[in-house]
């Protein structure tokens, strides 16, 4: 038994061990839960930009028929092409968006890994502590 570990000083290390633990379980479980939340939030992003790029692709093929139609197709041509810009505009910054939120979600992975590390190291504590009271039991027989 470690000299600065006494007999008496065991059940209170424990309860502290136990005491972080559910700490620890507590800011894993909020974390997940956030997680979770952000991870939908770009699933749910990442959807409505492709049914938004599917509708906007269809009414692009539209407008591209009518444009071969038309006689003035110089200037339709770039009217389109002012469109075009403040689409791929638009989905520049709607891809940012997700990015972010990608970047973010994948921050969070790091810190619930991060905690999952923590809580592998917690126990290994217990089962030292456990060890020790198995040790103490026989030595006090």
């Amino acid at each position: 038994m470690p000299s600065a570990l006494k007999k008496k000083d065991i059940p209170v290390e424990i309860c502290i061990v136990k005491r972080e633990k559910e700490v620890l379980r507590d800011k894993l479980e909020l974390s997940w839960k956030e997680f979770e939340r952000e991870f939908k939030r770009a699933e749910e992003l990442t959807t409505t930009l492709a049914a938004q790029h599917q509708w906007d692709a269809a009414e692009l093929t539209l407008k591209a028929k009518e444009l071969t139609d038309c006689k003035a197709v110089r200037t339709s041509e770039l009217e389109q092409g002012k469109e075009l810009e403040a689409y791929c505009s638009r989905l520049r910054f709607q891809l940012s968006a997700v990015e972010e939120l990608l970047v973010a979600a994948q921050a969070k992975l790091v810190e619930t890994e991060a905690i999952s590390t923590k809580w592998m190291k917690l126990d290994e504590l217990e089962r030292r502590v456990k060890k020790l009271g198995a040790i103490k039991a026989v030595r006090h027989r």
